[in-house]
């Protein structure tokens, strides 16, 4: 008895390129010429299958795969990338705990197969140029914004029509939830930080910056220098703020004018009478103005 009788294989005679799956008869016998050992029967089933399935609640993530040249990488991911638009192919598994797993991802997507070269382009442009072009084949009109005049992550709507992507029916874990939300938060500190730098920066605020104590003065130059809001934020930090930032008034107070309204004459007077001398000329200045809006400068 000689081997040929007792093994028979289909032999691979070329490198196989992930693009060769785009046409139909040779996706067909990729997915049927792929031999599934146990060790790969059992990461395909348990490991990358669930992470495409997207019907059952699981902590899906993208999945990279790494292995030396020739080791069959492009053929592995021809059959998933066939089987994930094709239905009907399925019965061609060669292994049917695979096939089994497989009928949760069978013909419910749509694929693009991108194999990236060298090139000087970012990663970006690279995927959403190729979305793009997939998007128009099958009937989807939508541009991504330029990358570098518009913030994707901010604000992914579609400026020629209005699609907004939608990530409902997808099961989303809790960690992924929450990863968002940190993200979100992180942007609208950065984005409430930029807009006070914004506001101290305008000269009739800084203006306001001699009216304040010297310790608020230093608080709000302090922030200004770091860019940054501080670790703990507290009320004297936010008082300070809201003094600056309000619609201060300045009343200039030169001493002859004190002199002159404290001792009118000249001569000695009672702490009764310098006191209601006093309080009478400081409302003289705060006439027609918000006391918690001024400030009285010495001149």
């Amino acid at each position: 008895m000689k081997y040929g009788e007792l093994i028979t294989f289909q032999p691979i005679e070329s490198v196989i390129q992930l693009r060769d799956a785009n046409r139909k008869e040779s996706a067909r016998k990729l997915v049927a010429s792929y031999v599934i050992s146990n060790e790969m029967c059992q990461r395909l089933s348990e490991v990358v299958i669930p992470h495409l399935q997207y019907e059952k609640p699981h902590d899906n993530k993208g999945i990279l795969i790494v292995g030396n040249y020739g080791t069959g990488k492009s053929h592995m991911l021809s059959v998933l990338s066939t089987v994930a638009e094709n239905a009907d192919v399925l019965p061609l598994l060669t292994n049917p705990t695979v096939r089994e797993a497989a009928a949760g991802i069978a013909g419910k997507f749509q694929v693009i197969r991108l194999e990236i070269g060298a090139t000087q382009m970012a990663l970006q442009d690279i995927i959403t140029t190729a979305l793009e072009k997939n998007l128009a084949d099958w009937g989807v009109s939508f541009r991504f914004p330029d990358a570098t005049q518009h913030d994707l992550d901010a604000d992914p709507k579609c400026p020629h029509c209005g699609f907004w992507p939608s990530m409902e029916g997808i099961a989303v874990s809790a960690e992924a939830i929450l990863d968002a939300l940190k993200s979100d938060l992180g942007k609208i500190q950065k984005s409430w930080t930029q807009s006070l730098l914004d506001n101290l920066g305008d000269p009739v605020v800084q203006g306001n910056f001699g009216l304040l104590k010297p310790q608020q003065r230093k608080m709000i130059e302090g922030f200004i220098e770091a860019k940054e809001l501080p670790d703990e934020i507290s009320n004297d930090f936010l008082q300070s703020l809201k003094e600056v930032l309000s619609d201060l008034a300045k009343v200039p107070l030169r001493l002859s004018d004190l002199k002159a309204a404290l001792f009118p004459d000249g001569s000695p007077t009672t702490p009764a009478e310098f006191k209601n001398r006093f309080e009478y000329f400081v409302s003289g200045l705060l006439k027609g103005k918000d006391a918690g809006k001024t400030r009285i400068v010495l001149e």
